[in-house]
């Protein structure tokens, strides 16, 4: 008897799910070549080519299915989610708004918008999509997951865990719930209450990469760094070429570095980096910050419109990722006369909504009013700062913000800048062990980008301090660790805040700090980091080329 389409496409379920790659990708070919006009097809085969990470074949699917029926929903938003995250954003966003017109009762949509809000950043419109999503599915683990992230990542702790729960109390082994809660724990500083939760799940063999790094990280945080050495090694030494290896490998290099063994670290972490495969185009970064340049330039500084604000709270903290941005905001957090508000997406987002009529950021700025200015740095102060009584000065470490300076000085001219500065190599370094959230660091996984980038941020920096009023205080990380007193207070002096030794004692401060510096910032100043290239210089060429070549 002759095999069915629908028959193959169980076949390749099968393989799929037993990780037959091979006889998985035959029984597709074989059931669309039975059925090259049935669209459902078309889009089953796209959505497990999609799954097995096999892009390019599953767009052409999609595509295929759509052109039999172009207003078919799977392969609508099916497609859509493969080009939000990969090559054609635009495109994909295009297709979600298209796909919710179409079918505004249908969950994938808000969840695409949802997921995308949250990869930029845009945590408002994350929450609210999210939280349609559920709306729309209340039974599905994966949606209400995602909203649990996206609260998370705004600091509402309490809803992002009553999420996760939620999700577990029906999907005991749900990963990104798992996940969720885990991070959560370490956010909290009580890792080890997590692990007895995991351990079952992880040890079935059934978790993802993701989730057993996590889990080693854990071992490692409750003084059981050997386990989790041996954990993450015999993962990788069963896990195929093509398997979940990339977050396996970053974890396993950061615990060989602390057990001080370079060759082993950074094996794992230039595999690891070569695996995320992230885009950095440096030419086009060097452009954009040529234009930047030119628009903030001392000339367009002294004509362009600005606000008469006078508030004085915001401080944005800037410098490379690793630079000491968490360290320094945890510092002042301790302090009485500061609230911190952690990473602020407002000041690029407002330079983002400065388009139209044709005209994109930065060239947009010179065709705004000082009515939209001041708009604009109303906007940031209602977002970021409480009203009311309150704090003298109010902390923004989005570290990335040292693009918008310029803006930032039209707006609220009272604010104040503290510019984190480390040796390049530490902080170069730093980044490559770093696997970061988003795609908004993606020069961080090659030595040789990370190094073309810093050109860049030094050049924009340099160029501040030449054209702008707005105080700066530069603070090293290395003076900091080895003359702390002296250094925060001369940090307090700048932001016209009096001495409190309690900053000396940031680290018993309670807060919860949700970047990847979250563990460095709950024990004293240390100076280990300082020179940490030192042990892996033999491998630095391609960074220190770059800072050559590029400068």
């Amino acid at each position: 008897m002759s095999e069915s389409p629908e028959q193959l496409l169980q076949q390749a379920r099968r393989h799929a799910a037993a990780g037959q790659l091979g006889p998985c990708r035959d029984a597709l070919s074989r059931s669309v070549a039975l059925a090259p006009g049935d669209a459902a097809v078309h889009e089953s085969a796209a959505g497990l080519l999609a799954a097995l990470g096999e892009t390019v074949e599953a767009e052409r699917a999609y595509r295929r299915a759509l052109a039999l029926k172009p207003e078919r929903a799977g392969a609508l938003f099916g497609l859509a989610a493969l080009l939000v995250t990969g090559s054609n954003p635009q495109t994909g966003l295009n297709l979600v708004d298209r796909g919710c017109r179409l079918y505004p009762d249908d969950p994938r949509g808000p969840r695409l918008l949802g997921r995308m809000y949250l990869e930029q950043g845009l945590l408002a419109g994350a929450i609210q999509s999210l939280e349609r999503a559920v709306d729309l599915a209340p039974d599905d683990p994966d949606a209400r997951a995602d909203l649990g992230l996206a609260l998370q990542t705004a600091g509402h702790s309490d809803r992002a865990r009553a999420c996760y729960l939620r999700v577990l109390e029906a999907r005991p082994d749900h990963d990104a719930a798992l996940r969720g809660l885990a991070r959560l724990a370490e956010l909290a500083g009580e890792p080890a209450g997590l692990i007895p939760v995991l351990a079952s799940v992880v040890e079935d063999g059934q978790a993802s990469g993701e989730l057993v790094a996590v889990y080693g990280r854990l071992l490692a945080q409750a003084d059981r760094r050997d386990e989790a050495l041996e954990l993450l090694r015999e993962r990788l030494a069963v896990m195929p070429e093509d398997g979940d290896r990339m977050p396996l490998l970053f974890q396993l290099g950061q615990l060989y570095d602390l057990a001080d063994r370079p060759e082993d670290a950074m094996g794992c972490l230039l595999e690891a980096n070569r695996l995320k495969q992230a885009a950095f185009d440096a030419e086009h970064y060097r452009a954009l910050v040529g234009r930047l340049l030119g628009c903030f330039s001392a000339a367009a500084m002294g004509r362009l419109p600005r606000s008469q604000l006078d508030d004085e709270r915001p401080v944005f903290i800037v410098g490379m990722p690793r630079s000491g941005t968490s360290l320094t905001e945890q510092i002042l957090a301790s302090h009485p006369g500061v609230a911190a508000a952690g990473e602020r997406s407002e000041l690029g987002l407002l330079a983002l909504a400065t388009a139209g009529d044709g005209r994109v950021y930065p060239e947009s700025v010179a065709h705004l009013d000082p009515g939209q200015i001041a708009a604009m740095g109303q906007h940031y102060l209602d977002a970021v700062c409480p009203s009311g009584p309150g704090p003298i000065r109010v902390t923004d470490k989005m570290w990335q913000n040292f693009e918008y300076l310029g803006l930032a000085q039209l707006m609220l001219p009272g604010a104040r800048v503290i510019h984190c500065v480390r040796d390049p190599l530490d902080c170069g370094l730093s980044c490559f062990f770093q696997h970061f959230f988003g795609s908004g660091v993606a020069f961080s996984y090659d030595l040789g980008d990370i190094g073309a980038f810093m050109v860049q941020y030094r050049r924009i920096m340099a160029h501040w301090q030449r054209v702008l009023t707005l105080p700066i205080f530069e603070l090293r990380y290395e003076t900091l660790v080895a003359e702390p007193e002296a250094t925060i207070r001369a940090l307090l002096a700048f932001l016209d805040l009096p001495w409190d030794p309690v900053c000396l004692e940031f680290h018993r401060h309670r807060r919860e700090v949700r970047t990847a510096s979250f563990d460095q910032v709950r024990r004293p100043l240390y100076q280990s980091s300082v020179g940490r290239h030192q042990r892996y210089l033999q491998w630095l060429a391609p960074l220190i080329d770059a800072m050559e070549t590029h400068n």
